[in-house]
């Protein structure tokens, strides 16, 4: 019963070790322990900290605080940064002799007291001729090159390769750092895009005329206006070249198409009127084939479900055989419900206003489509042209 009793009273100490809160605030001389949440409000960071017994978040303002660790993996500074008139909280990715500090998706290297902005790829010519000039391996160049022996040009503008110098550095001088950066975290990108696609639809079509029964496979074309919200998801220890997406696709289709099919007795029209509304949820696995700033080309291939929430379908047949037109309305099943398909892109981006905007165009194609069968319209492939922003 005391072994018990002993047991119950060790797993307390250990549940009430667990629950003290591991975050630091850190005021002038004094540290705080209490829990910290940092969220982004217009571009800027909002700390707030609670002690244990505390009900409600308290905001901390940058002037009255020095610092803010988050668990140790995570660390946020307030500093006067050379182009603002006060305190703003800025997040530490390196901390050492050398700081590497993040503000507004801008990178600074701080020693001491003296800032230096690292400005990122900028479009200019060099006496090379080339373009796309990284700025910032040259700031990096003044700053390390004779500290450290580095090949700069690897370098990319984000704090998990600018930290890659800095760590040898201090490596190899032994002096202590500690690297804030989370090697394993997975990168996440959305976009939402605006366009209109030329779509082909394919329906096979079962009719009786003067010739008999026939069953007629029909290519017919439509255009589509859509909206599209969209993200793609990569992870840092798989290739570079490879990202997951997904979204919310939403399609109206139309089409107003005629087409004739001569036959030995005479010519058959075909008339379709379709206008339809549809939600896609593309889940696809991709690869960049090609990236440079001017433009790139990705491929994606995975499933995407298609609610179709409205559709009207109607498809007028005229026989015209030996100067008799006869008419018939063809009864076409209206493709409702859910289907899915297996599809395929290739898509080409090429952004704009420093890349926040992106225009672009994609070959869509759909194959194995469960609504492929007979009097049902089913979507073949399609041409896409969109406007995009990326946040």
């Amino acid at each position: 019963m005391k072994s018990f009793l002993l047991i119950f009273f060790l797993l307390g100490i250990f549940a009430q070790l667990l629950a003290q809160p591991t975050d630091r605030l850190i005021t002038g001389n004094d540290t705080l322990k209490c829990q910290i949440k940092v969220v982004e409000k217009h571009d800027d960071l909002v700390v707030s900290y609670k002690k244990i017994n505390d009900a409600a978040w308290n905001i901390i303002y940058p002037e009255n605080a020095d610092a803010a660790y988050v668990k140790d993996k995570e660390l946020y500074f307030s500093l006067k940064l050379p182009d603002s008139s006060e305190k703003v909280w800025v997040r530490c990715f390196f901390d050492g002799a050398y700081q590497l500090l993040e503000y507004h998706n801008q990178l600074y290297i701080l020693e001491g007291d003296n800032f230096t902005l690292l400005k990122p790829i900028k479009d200019k010519e060099n006496v090379a001729g080339k373009s796309n000039a990284k700025i910032f391996i040259g700031q990096m160049i003044l700053i390390f090159a004779d500290k450290v022996d580095y090949n700069f040009n690897t370098l990319e503008y984000d704090s998990k390769s600018i930290a890659l110098p800095l760590i040898k550095y201090h490596s190899e001088k032994q002096i202590q750092f500690k690297d804030f950066n989370n090697y394993n975290a997975p990168v996440w990108n959305y976009n939402i895009s605006a366009g209109i696609a030329s779509e082909n639809y394919d329906l096979d079509v079962y009719t009786e005329n003067m010739s008999g029964q026939l069953i007629v496979p029909l290519k017919m074309q439509g255009y589509a206006p859509f909206l599209n919200l969209s993200f793609n998801l990569s992870f840092p220890k798989l290739p570079k070249r490879l990202f997951f997406s997904g979204g919310v696709e939403l399609v109206n289709n139309k089409s107003n198409s005629v087409i004739s099919l001569p036959y030995s007795g005479g010519t058959n029209y075909y008339e379709l009127n379709y206008n339809g509304v549809r939600i896609g949820l593309p889940l696809l696995t991709g690869l960049n084939i090609y990236s440079k700033n001017k433009f790139s080309v990705s491929a994606e291939t995975g499933i995407k479900p298609i609610i179709n929430l409205y559709s009207n379908t109607s498809l007028r047949l005229e026989n015209e055989s030996n100067n008799t037109i006869y008419t018939q309305f063809v009864e076409i099943e209206n493709p409702n419900g859910i289907g899915f398909y297996h599809y395929s892109d290739l898509k080409i981006n090429f952004p704009v206003s420093n890349k926040m905007f992106n225009v672009g165009m994609a070959y869509e194609y759909y194959f194995f489509g469960t609504q492929d069968v007979m009097d049902v319209l089913s979507i073949g492939n399609s041409m896409k042209f969109f406007i995009g922003y990326n946040f």
